[in-house]
């Protein structure tokens, strides 16, 4: 679970760094911008959905008693 976790982290910061890249570049196209601030908000919800999956798989070992390998 950690190394997805790691993955998805990765993934976060490029797609967070590619959207503020194209928000930068649209230079005042309104169109381009909603483009870059969906990314955003894609990139945000893909890392949050993430840390809610984790907490989840932390909640049932905890409710069944498993033992923790992380």
């Amino acid at each position: 679970m950690l190394w997805a976790l790691g993955l998805l982290g990765f993934f976060a910061v490029i797609g967070f760094v590619i959207s503020g890249i194209m928000y930068l570049v649209a230079a005042g196209d309104e169109e381009q911008q909603k483009k870059a601030k969906k990314a955003m908000y894609y990139s945000i919800t893909g890392v949050i959905v993430g840390l809610i999956g984790l907490v989840v798989i932390y909640a049932v070992q905890k409710m069944l008693g498993a033992q923790s390998q992380f």
